[in-house]
């Protein structure tokens, strides 16, 4: 953790720190965070859940009505044996 604070020396070669060292630093930074920072910075307003989208499946059936001529796939047929 004490090689990310250091000033790198100076050298042609450009300070390239671990994974493993940059995931270290990280949750040090984080151990400063208050549960407020915490759910700030997840993104999300306080008191929110994510939910998956919805989707109006009777709009997508009738896209595809219109599409096919208001006609469905026979019985066993595929998709793709459909738009042959």
């Amino acid at each position: 953790m004490n090689e990310l604070r250091k000033r790198p020396a100076r050298t042609n070669q450009p300070y390239s720190p671990s994974p493993r060292a940059i995931r270290e630093e990280c949750e040090h930074i984080q151990t400063t965070w208050s549960e407020r920072e915490r759910r700030k910075r997840a993104g999300r307003p306080p008191g929110a859940t994510w939910t998956p989208p919805r989707v109006d499946m009777s709009a997508v059936s009738e896209a595809i009505c219109e599409d096919h001529g208001n006609s469905l796939p026979p019985h066993g047929a595929s998709a793709n044996d459909w738009d042959r």
